[in-house]
């Protein structure tokens, strides 16, 4: 499948030129088709040169009135690199994951020896308050990368991370207003 498809000819085609015969324009000596610019063929509209429809496989481009080349088209814009940042929101996401755990298993863990080693509450209402304070931060940030991430290409990682991030934010605003209504509700 090498070679480019050959069509048959149309019922009303003419036969193709030789050496000895030129080709005959079929409704007189003008060419009924003007090309749009110099260096044109009437035939297709492209540069001299160019086969198959295709403009960029023209020897030469028409120059503007300068004497200056014009370019073929211009480049793509080059895609938004967020990959980076979906990057970093689902590894905060992780983090955050992996921080509420440990401090859950460190807060059953100081509940279980503050009298064994004679800790205050102010102690353990410092750790809580600091270890909810950096899950918090870990949500939050990823949930915002996710967010700005969402529109690149690494969807999937940012998706995640979004819904990780917020789930951390709702679930801490959550237990802050709870432990804020408690001594209200019971004091």
């Amino acid at each position: 499948m090498s070679d480019p498809q050959q069509f048959p000819p149309a019922p009303d085609a003419h036969p193709p030129a030789t050496a000895s015969t030129s080709p005959q324009p079929p409704y007189g000596s003008a060419p009924a088709y003007q090309p749009a610019y110099p260096g044109a063929t009437a035939q297709n509209g492209y540069p001299a040169g160019a086969q198959n429809g295709n403009p960029t496989e023209a020897q030469s481009w028409p120059s503007d009135p300068a004497g200056a080349v014009q370019a073929g088209y211009p480049a793509a814009p080059a895609p938004r690199g967020t990959g980076g940042v979906a990057r970093v929101a689902f590894i905060l996401a992780v983090i955050s994951v992996a921080l509420s755990a440990v401090s859950s298993i460190a807060r059953v863990v100081v509940y279980t020896q503050m009298n064994r080693f004679r800790l205050s509450l102010h102690i353990v209402d410092g750790f809580n308050i600091g270890s909810n304070l950096l899950l918090f931060a870990c949500s939050a940030a990823a949930f915002a990368l996710g967010l700005v991430a969402a529109r690149g290409e690494r969807k999937l990682m940012a998706g995640i991370a979004i819904g990780v991030g917020s789930v951390g934010v709702v679930s801490l605003a959550i237990g802050f207003l709870l432990s804020m209504l408690t001594p209200l509700l019971y004091g």
